[in-house]
């Protein structure tokens, strides 16, 4: 006998026959006749002789009927003693309001007044349960590739569902605020105005990259590297460029709130474009990180705080590439702000120096420049080590300089300069004519420094000392990831100062490796295997010196095989570095041409080309000719003549006289 079942069909009888009474008061009732005939002595012989007892009266029927319900087979000859009759009948007074139509078919009727939402909750539920398990066994390393997939499907699901379940909240909250009378009057009292400041768009859903996880790995293990050297031996800075503050007239929904009487007519600009070609200002950020003291290898010694520089530089006059990057460095390195992250005691540079950038095409670690820049830094300040990394494309938000420019992007969202404080030196169609008397327009918009364009970049180092050789020795380039280390040859590099050298006696970082249990521990053959990267030191245990450090690249590990030098088993970044090599060093001549889908842009003798899933910087002749498409370098403007502010704020009314 299923008495939940009976017991639940009893309540809901409770509440039928009394609709307009307390819900608590009906439950109580119920329980205490409940209660009442559960504990008789035989309580399946008094149900059917109530039954039998009851099929003539009407106003019973209703609490008959749920025994009927359960007790179909039961002969018809049985009858009920008096003092079960009595139990029943002390309890009839509560089924006074049930009108005679009532049956026991309104008892199964559902009391869901949300089936749909009731659906989302349980589905929910159920992706709930499934991702405990799954998660569980990714927490072992015994997930399997299909179970992944599986895992990040309902991973997606359960986002969807817990937004369709918010969305009907919200649709239901509305409708129950806001269903107005439709007295004309009334209205008003549910209406309340309030300035209102709406935020710009956010990019907070970032583009995914299956390099993902291979980058993070990198910078990982640059942080364990930082805090297990600790803060007297290593400098860890991490830089950006924000977006370009734009110089032109202020548009009128970036004025400050105001209350004005309605009987002025008051007229504002209605554009915010910028008024000139690239009238813009790069503000590019160095944040020095702080690294906790006995850190002792843990990634999280390296903090989010310290010091930061903020150079600006002109966006028509000056451009932000790995030179600008190197003579910022050099103005960090003088400031007084940054010597305790960046000199050691006597005031000389730390020995090991790591660097977060930008991934962007002509910052990433395998941008010629870039190591250009590097190599100098290298050699002026007598450097043991220096590591320069990026994120994986469209992951750069996780750079660590972003927290600290979250605020500089709050006070420069909408914010547009003045451009013409010294006077315009822009004609009626928009277009220079006076370079002069620009440049001093820029220098006034900025509060900090300003860097001028002739001291924008600088210059490249002497390349007569730095050849194919020296960068074979010292240098080790990936797709994210430069190494410039000291050699042993002590004709060639000085003595270390750290002891980095004690620990990594094979001088370069090995490439990162993924675990896998499939059943036992395992090196993952392939990117296709799905695998946890190892920490740094667990990484050099299972090191394999031959293996390229873009192995387990997903992006670039088919093509892996053609960056590998077949006669000294170098690997380089771009095939651009095999040819050099290869030129240089064995005097063998390689075709590394390659045809691109698109040249986007022109910069003396580089390209700036589109390959497959990359942009890069490319010289010339090592692009396979196709349809260049030619960048204007003075492009033409919108012909769109300048009102100045005061001669729009004119008013167009007349005074009486």
């Amino acid at each position: 006998m299923d008495k939940d079942g009976m017991f639940k069909k009893l309540f809901n009888a409770f509440i039928e026959a009394n609709s307009s009474g307390q819900k608590q008061k009906i439950q109580h009732d119920c329980v205490s006749f409940w209660n009442s005939i559960k504990t008789a002595p035989d309580f399946v012989r008094l149900y059917n002789a109530k039954k039998a007892e009851l099929e003539g009266t009407t106003r019973k029927r209703l609490i008959s009927s749920f025994f009927l319900s359960k007790n179909e087979n039961i002969p018809s000859n049985l009858k009920s003693n008096d003092i079960s009759c009595g139990i029943i009948n002390s309890c009839s007074s509560t089924f006074s309001a049930v009108p005679s139509t009532a049956s026991c078919s309104k008892l199964t009727v559902s009391n869901d007044k949300c089936p749909a939402q009731k659906q989302l909750t349980e589905e929910l539920n159920i992706i709930n349960a499934d991702l405990v398990g799954l998660m569980a066994r990714d927490n072992m390393r015994i997930l399997t590739a299909k179970q992944k997939e599986e895992m990040d499907t309902k991973k997606a699901r359960k986002r969807q569902i817990e937004k369709d379940i918010i969305k009907k909240k919200l649709i239901k909250s509305v409708r129950r605020n806001f269903v107005l009378t439709r007295k004309k009057y009334c209205k008003k009292r549910h209406v309340s105005t309030v300035p209102v400041k709406l935020i710009r768009a956010t990019n907070d859903l970032h583009r995914q990259h299956r390099d993902t996880k291979f980058a993070t790995d990198t910078v990982h293990h640059l942080c364990e590297l930082a805090s297990f050297f600790g803060p007297a031996n290593t400098t860890v800075i991490s830089q950006d460029d924000k977006c370009r503050v734009p110089i032109g007239i202020t548009a009128a929904k970036m004025q400050a709130p105001m209350l004005m009487h309605m009987e002025y007519r008051v007229r504002l600009p209605d554009h915010d474009w910028v008024i000139g070609d690239r009238h813009k200002l790069i503000p590019s950020v160095y944040a020095g990180l702080v690294i906790s003291e006995n850190g002792y290898g843990a990634k999280e010694a390296v903090t989010y705080s310290g010091p930061t520089l903020i150079s600006i530089r002109s966006g028509k006059h000056s451009s932000s590439n790995a030179m600008s990057h190197a003579r910022d460095f050099e103005r960090l390195m003088k400031l007084p702000e940054f010597d305790t992250i960046t000199k050691t005691m006597d005031q000389n540079a730390k020995p090991i120096f790591i660097f977060f950038v930008d991934g962007g095409p002509d910052k990433n670690p395998r941008y010629p420049h870039t190591i250009q820049s590097a190599i100098r830094q290298f050699k002026k300040y007598n450097l043991d080590a220096i590591f320069i990394a990026t994120n994986a494309p469209g992951r750069s938000a996780f750079n660590q300089v972003e927290r600290r420019m979250a605020p500089l992007s709050r006070e420069l969202s909408g914010v547009i300069l003045p451009h013409d404080f010294y006077g315009s030196h822009l004609d009626i169609n928009g277009k220079t004519i006076d370079e002069k008397l620009e440049i001093l327009n820029f220098e006034h918009a900025v509060i900090a420094e300003y860097v001028c364009p002739e001291r924008s970049e600088i210059d490249l180092i002497d390349t007569a000392c730095i050849d194919e050789k020296w960068k074979m020795n010292h240098i080790r380039s990936s797709q994210y990831f430069l190494q410039i280390l000291k050699c042993q040859d002590r004709t060639c590099c000085t003595e270390p100062r750290s002891p980095f050298f004690n620990f990594f006696p094979q001088r370069f970082l090995p490439a990162p490796l993924p675990l896998v249990y499939s059943p036992s521990i395992s090196i993952a053959k392939s990117t296709e295997d799905v695998g946890k990267f190892m920490s740094l030191f667990q990484n050099e245990a299972f090191a394999n010196r031959t293996l390229p450090y873009d192995f387990h690249c997903p992006s670039v590990s088919s093509t892996v095989p053609t960056r590998v030098c077949i006669d000294c088993g170098l690997y380089c970044a771009s095939l651009e570095m095999l040819k050099s090599h290869r030129k240089s060093i064995h005097n063998r001549i390689v075709n590394t041409k390659k045809k691109p889908k698109k040249i986007i842009k022109k910069r003396n003798e580089e390209l700036l080309v589109q390959l497959d899933d990359d942009v890069e910087w490319m010289n010339r002749e090592n692009v396979e000719c196709i349809e260049e498409t030619e960048e204007d370098e003075n492009p033409v403007i919108n012909e769109v003549p300048i009102i100045f502010i005061q001669t729009h704020l004119e008013s167009i009314w007349e005074e009486d006289c």
